[in-house]
């Protein structure tokens, strides 16, 4: 792109034409200049005045003859004559230029005023592989018929500013703005300029500003219609690019481009957006075509699962497997016999999903794409049933009846799916008769139905249920009769914190489940339930509450459920299930239904009564010291029964009593709680640090005992004291010598190395080295770390006094380390061919020495690398012409050689 203008020095002259000023400028040279004019964009482009003539030409020293006249004006007035030289007469002036020529326009590069540059497409939650923080992108598109600087431009959302840098946007141009100019890690992208900020995957607000005003402000938010993007980019529906459009949620749509293939992620950064509309090129209704069939009997709720194909030119063709999954959606949908699925509120519409097994080029269609969507056979009748694909988000929907055609020759009733649903062979076996209608009020009497209900089989073949019931006259005491109970007056909704979240299931599971075992599927959007209590001494009623969930990765939240004809006991509670059908909700009982979907890693639950929340519990699975719950409840501790301590994550275990068989689920949903079981499975292994009380250390056991104090499970550890001796001083809960003292560099060297320890010692476990110190003062090395050119260890609790060493193994156990005794334990290996040790304390590395053949070091197996004792200093160890193969035995069987924790022998000749 272009950057900046160029600058001249000028004198100008100011003309009014019109309403508009022009500047005239002609150079300050003795000739008369071409006209430079600045013309304010408003007054367009007009050719520029007569320059103003040259001045004379200067004084000429040319002995007796006079100067040199000065050169004709190129624009406007004659030059003036020369002023005398010495010696002679002033020369004649020149004739009078010829009027200047129309001026250029400057090479002058406005910034953007509100409108002229907008917001076109955003990048907010690349995926599969691509990160937020390096490959989100914005991009802006120049509205106008000129260039714009955006050097004096800012992005921003709120939380930080980024400037957009030395950067023309040119007419019907872009500008792209990245995480990351990183290719490898952006995307493929050849970004502009860099943004600081993060933008949000659910809602967020962008401002572009320049010269302190706003240009463009563009807010998206899922909850407002703005489409699910993950992988895809959000674009600006061509003909809508003006600050009032770009707005609106129905101008934004998911790209349809591809613009990274591995992996792949749709966009068109940097180039022109694609419409948002797009009718789906075909689709057809795959099979079966018609049910009963030879696969299912079409009974009464049976689930039968039926195919449909879509293509798309450019995103079905991508592959032989499913391609662009949420940018291609499907729906099977059924009705009543012969009539039309297109706005027609009887048909009833079902997600469909891909076809994991599908195989585009076995197919035969290697152009197509096929879905799959699960039918449970609705009432007993004759019904249509079809497929709907969409490509633009639902802004239009192709319907696919059967046959080789389907949609090409249009949708027909005719080539439409047939359904014939049969009621089921015995619908009173078992017993469905679980479900007995909520208690109802008959005028002042209030009635009540038993659990177990009769079944019998109605004329359409479907069971029919009759409960007992029992009446009570609430009159007769003075009372009122809500919901089928007697009150002494109408229970009041809950204030702040008189209702609150007790259990929840979030993730009821069903993994062993076959099609043909007798019984339904436990699955999540049927089986999940939440609980919530009563802690006051009052009933309270919740009509029109409204329960909800938040979640920010969510791209569009659920609408709220309203609570209707449930009142809560004191002391009791109130169970709120997906579904009221006990063979597919686990056998539960329903108080009420909900219907948005908890999210198993983590969710946020919300009542709010009137307007006021009356409680709100976030959950995050495995948190606190649970473990992940799967067909388990979290369960509020029954000591917890309060707003303020079901926030805390100890305040919640997990279920253990059973509630369903098969498959096995735990909870106590509709019961109240027990006391959670506490220190069950909690370990205690993360102690305390080392501390010092003055001179005594402080120190406490590796494992812990588990105690229960209140809803907390506290690890107690047992403590050691041991004063440090005379001439001892504590430092960071160790005993050392009085005065030790960070080293310096140099001070400690590494002077002896057991790389490779072979003939039966594996060098995982037998591996070590040694430090010396060659201070004259005691050293500590807490806090300071030895490494290699790929890990390093921390160190605790070593001191080194003069001439002392220090021994580091990779384990301690003496059965396995060839019986060494190490003061500290490190976790990197030693590479045999070659590695690094260096000793770093802070920011300074004290010692570092790089062995290996090709550094002359000395070869050894079985056998330490040891520096001689002659050359113990931090120069000498980084030659290999002062290590030897060490011929001290430190083990006996099998034999190896070093001197470990000791004193080295001297090289000698070796």
């Amino acid at each position: 792109m272009n950057k900046h203008a160029y600058r001249h020095h000028f004198s100008c002259i100011t003309l009014a034409i019109s309403a508009a000023f022009l500047f005239a400028c002609g150079g300050d040279d003795a000739a008369g200049g071409t006209g430079q004019v600045f013309i304010p964009r408003d007054a367009g482009g007009a050719g520029g005045s007569a320059g103003t003539g040259g001045a004379g030409g200067p004084v000429v020293d040319m002995g007796p003859t006079g100067g040199q006249g000065g050169a004709a004006g190129m624009a406007g007035q004659g030059g003036s004559g020369g002023t005398a030289g010495s010696g002679g007469m002033a020369g004649a002036g020149g004739q009078g230029g010829s009027a200047g020529a129309g001026g250029e326009p400057g090479e002058f590069v406005e910034v953007p005023q509100t409108g002229e540059v907008i917001i076109s497409e955003i990048m907010l939650d690349p995926h599969n592989g691509l990160t937020d923080e390096n490959a989100e992108w914005i991009e802006l598109y120049n509205t106008s018929d000129q260039p714009f600087a955006l050097e004096d431009c800012q992005l921003t959302d709120g939380t930080s500013v980024s400037e957009l840098g030395d950067v023309t946007i040119e007419p019907g141009g872009y500008a792209l703005y990245g995480r990351s100019d990183d290719q490898g890690l952006n995307g493929g992208l050849d970004v502009d300029g860099i943004f600081d900020f993060a933008l949000n995957n659910s809602r967020d607000r962008i401002v572009l500003q320049c010269g302190g005003s706003i240009v463009d402000v563009m807010h998206y938010d899922f909850d407002e219609g703005f489409p699910r993007a993950q992988g895809f980019s959000l674009s600006l529906t061509p003909g809508q690019e003006s600050t009032v459009a770009n707005d609106q949620a129905r101008n934004w749509c998911v790209a349809r481009r591809a613009y990274l293939e591995a992996p792949v992620q749709w966009g068109t950064p940097g180039a022109a957006n694609g419409p948002c509309d797009e009718i789906t090129d075909f689709c057809r209704l795959q099979s079966p075509t018609a049910i009963p069939n030879d696969m299912a009997d079409g009974r009464y709720r049976e689930e039968v699962t039926i195919y449909g194909r879509v293509r798309e030119q450019g995103i079905t063709d991508r592959s032989a497997s499913v391609d662009a999954y949420g940018l291609v959606r499907g729906y099977l949908g059924f009705g009543p016999d012969g009539s039309q699925p297109q706005n027609n509120d009887e048909w009833v519409w079902i997600w469909a999903r891909p076809n994991a097994e599908y195989d585009a080029n076995a197919s035969g269609e290697p152009d197509a794409d096929e879905y799959q969507a699960r039918l449970f056979i609705p009432l007993p009748g004759q019904y249509d049933y079809a497929y709907r694909f969409t490509v633009d988000g639902g802004r239009s929907w192709l319907y696919c009846d059967g046959g080789q055609a389907g949609s090409d020759d249009g949708y027909t009733a005719e080539n439409a799916g047939q359904l014939t649903a049969a009621p089921p062979l015995a619908p009173c076996d078992p017993n469905p008769c679980g479900r007995p209608p909520v208690g109802a009020c008959e005028g002042d009497t209030a009635v009540q139905y038993g659990i177990a209900g009769e079944c019998m089989v109605g004329a359409n073949g479907l069971a029919e249920c009759a409960y007992p019931a029992t009446r009570r006259d609430c009159g007769e005491t003075a009372q009122v009769c809500i919901y089928g109970a007697c009150y002494d007056q109408r229970p009041q909704g809950p204030g702040r914190g008189e209702i609150v979240f007790s259990e929840i299931m979030y993730n009821p599971d069903d993994p062993d489940y076959e099609p043909d075992l007798p019984r339904a599927e436990i699955r999540e959007n049927n089986a999940e339930w939440i609980e919530v209590y009563n802690p006051t001494d009052r009933a309270l009623n919740l009509d029109d509450c409204q329960l909800t969930d938040f979640d920010e990765n969510r791209a569009q939240q659920s609408d709220p459920t309203v609570i209707e004809g449930v009142i809560v006991e004191p002391g009791d509670v109130a169970l709120f299930v997906r579904s009221d059908i006990p063979d597919f909700n686990g056998g539960l009982r329903a108080d009420h239904r909900f219907y948005f979907n908890l999210t198993n890693s983590s969710d946020t639950l919300i009542l709010t009564c009137g307007g006021l929340v009356i409680d709100q519990v976030t959950y995050t699975d495995g948190a606190g010291n649970r473990n992940a719950a799967r067909a388990t409840s979290i369960s509020l501790d029954a000591r917890a029964f309060n707003a303020m301590d079901n926030d805390l994550d100890q305040a919640w275990c997990l279920s253990s009593q059973q509630y369903l068989a098969d498959p096995v689920h735990r909870g106590t949903p509709g019961v109240v709680n027990p006391i959670c079981e506490r220190c069950v499975e909690v370990t205690c292994d993360q102690p305390p640090a080392r501390s010092c009380d003055e001179n005594t250390r402080v120190s406490y056991a590796p494992i812990g005992q588990c105690r229960v104090d209140g809803i907390d499970e506290i690890c107690d550890y047992q403590e050691t004291r041991q004063e440090c001796g005379v001439g001892e001083a504590c430092q960071q809960g160790f005993c050392g010598p009085e005065g030790a003292r960070t080293p310096f560099a140099g001070e400690v060297i590494v002077n002896e190395i057991m790389y490779d320890p072979g003939a039966g010692l594996a060098d995982s476990r037998a591996e070590w080295f040694e430090l010396t110190s060659v201070a004259d003062t005691p050293i500590s090395l807490s806090g300071c770390v030895v490494r290699d050119q790929g890990a390093e260890s921390a160190i605790e609790g070593v001191f080194l006094s003069p001439g002392e060493f220090a021994l580091f193994g990779r384990s301690a156990d003496v059965n396995e380390n060839g019986n060494i005794v190490p003061d500290a334990l490190f976790g990197f290996s030693l590479n045999n061919a070659g590695d690094e040790i260096s000793l770093v304390c802070g920011q300074t590395t004290i010692d570092l020495v790089i062995y290996g053949r090709d550094n002359s070091f000395p070869a050894h197996s079985q056998g330490s690398i040891q520096l001689d004792v002659d050359n113990q200093d931090a120069r000498s160890n980084d030659s290999g012409l002062f290590w030897c193969a060490s011929d001290q035995i430190y083990l006996a069987e099998p034999q190896h050689f070093g001197t470990p924790g000791r004193a080295n022998t001297a090289c000698g000749g070796q």
